[in-house]
C-alpha cells in the first residue's frame, strides 16, 4: 500500500471512530463526565489474615495461600464475610517475597482491597505485607457458619 493510500485509511479511519462517538454516545463503555476533583477513584480496606502458603508465585506473579476465614470482609453485595479458601494474592507493585518464605510455612499476611466509592464492585486487591508465624502457630482453617458468623 501507498504511503498515500495508507494516510487516506488512516484519517477515514479516524473519521469513522470520530462520527461514531458524535453519533452513538449511549454505545461507548467508559463514561467522559468529569469527575469531582477531590473525589476519590477507589476506597481500599486493608484485611490482615493468617494462613498457609500452598505455591510461590508462578509465571502469573500470584502467590497462592489457603487463608482463615475473614468475618469483618466488606462484600460488594453488601454482606459481611470471607470463608477460608485457597485463593491467589497478586503482589503489590514493588513488593517482593522475603527468601525464606516457602510452601508450607505458616504467615500473617495483609492485603488490600480497592472497590468503587461505594463499595458496591471490587475493583482489585493485593498483598502489602506477609511474616512468616512460627512452625507451631494453630490455625483455624473452620467455615464462618461453624464460627457463628453468617457468611
Amino acid at each position: 500500500m501507498s504511503s498515500t493510500s495508507r494516510s487516506s485509511a488512516q484519517l477515514l479511519a479516524t473519521l469513522t471512530c470520530c462520527a461514531t462517538s458524535i453519533v452513538l454516545p449511549g454505545c461507548k463503555k467508559q463514561s467522559h463526565q468529569a469527575a469531582a476533583p477531590d473525589a476519590p477513584k477507589t476506597s481500599v480496606i486493608e484485611y490482615t489474615v493468617r494462613g498457609k502458603v500452598i505455591a510461590l508465585p508462578g509465571p502469573m506473579g500470584d502467590l497462592s495461600i489457603q487463608h482463615e476465614a475473614i468475618p469483618e470482609f466488606r462484600n460488594p453485595d453488601g454482606k459481611l464475610g470471607m470463608n477460608t479458601m485457597q485463593m491467589p494474592f497478586p503482589l503489590a507493585e514493588g513488593m517482593t517475597l522475603p527468601d525464606t518464605i516457602a510452601p508450607g510455612d505458616l504467615v500473617e499476611f495483609t492485603f488490600a482491597v480497592e472497590y468503587v466509592p461505594d463499595f458496591t464492585s471490587l475493583v482489585d486487591y493485593h498483598l502489602i505485607a506477609i511474616d512468616e508465624l512460627p512452625a507451631d502457630t494453630q490455625l483455624d482453617f473452620s467455615p464462618l457458619e461453624r464460627q457463628g458468623q453468617a457468611n
